[in-house]
């Protein structure tokens, strides 16, 4: 009689909260979720984990979100090392890859797509985007950001799509994003192809965009603690490699980028050829 009263109350307070709905309603006591899951063991789990792709996405995603919150935690985060069949540094391999992975499917699947906005957008969003343009770890400082150029009228600043800083000196990079259907050759003149509007017009601009920082560094980034624009430097990311299909128009192309000064120009392909290179070496680990 006590197990069924103790039953019974578990049901009643249910039905007290006003959530059992009228007509035919199963539930499923849990007694300790936590501790049925751990004795399921490694085959169990996994078995489980197969059998239903939803249900392991959210426990996943979970576990994850979990994990984040307690990351401010120095003991949890300690007892993380101690693992020896889950080392912490195979969690934040799985977290690069599935950031990477993103991306990857993002250019596959978006390859035709000549909205600027929609690629400004999108790229923020992966916390590893930025620091495959450069051998050195980058931090973001912000988007559409004001890097100068006003007059006394309070007209004709510059805004630039992203300001970045390196994670270790604080020294500013500007970059600019067109799409990847931006042209990158213009018409031929004479025996050599000159640049597209779009190339050409976006590399004078972060040029610009540089000058204004620089001479006005102190007043635009009194907020922004280790971080200044000594001979700072510019990314302009446009285009598609699969323009270039001769060796007269790779030969033009190379021959104006690599005369760039303080200016790197990338194309979306060779940012996300970057991308599957990293993926396919972190598999490997």
């Amino acid at each position: 009689m006590l197990h069924f009263l103790r039953e019974i109350y578990g049901v009643y307070k249910v039905y007290r909260k006003g959530k059992i709905p009228l007509s035919e309603t199963d539930y499923t006591k849990l007694t300790n979720p936590l501790k049925e899951l751990i004795k399921l063991g490694d085959a169990g789990l996994f078995s489980q984990l197969k059998s239903d792709a939803v249900g392991a996405r959210k426990l996943v995603e979970a576990v994850v979100g979990w994990i984040s919150i307690s990351a401010k935690n120095k003991e949890f985060l300690d007892s993380l090392t101690d693992l020896k069949q889950f080392r912490s540094e195979e969690l934040n391999i799985i977290v690069r890859l599935a950031s990477l992975r993103r991306l990857i499917e993002l250019w596959k699947t978006n390859k035709e797509n000549a909205n600027e906005k929609f690629w400004q957008t999108e790229l923020v969003k992966c916390p590893y985007a930025f620091s495959l343009i450069f051998p050195y770890a980058v931090v973001l400082v912000g988007e559409k950001v004001y890097v100068g150029g006003k007059d006394i009228t309070n007209t004709g600043g510059n805004i630039a799509d992203f300001l970045i800083k390196r994670a270790l000196t604080g020294n500013c990079v500007v970059v600019e994003i067109k799409t990847p259907k931006s042209a990158l050759l213009g018409r031929p003149y004479r025996n050599i192809y000159s640049m597209s509007h779009d190339v050409s017009g976006a590399t004078v601009q972060v040029q610009n965009y540089i000058h204004g920082l620089v001479a006005e560094e102190t007043k635009l980034l009194a907020k922004f603690p280790n971080t200044h624009a000594t001979r700072a430097r510019g990314v302009v990311l446009v285009g598609n490699t699969l323009e270039l299909d001769s060796p007269e128009k790779r030969h033009a192309f190379e021959l104006y980028r690599n005369s760039l000064e303080g200016v790197e120009l990338l194309t979306f392909d060779e940012f996300f050829h970057k991308a599957q290179m990293l993926v396919d070496l972190l598999r490997q680990k």
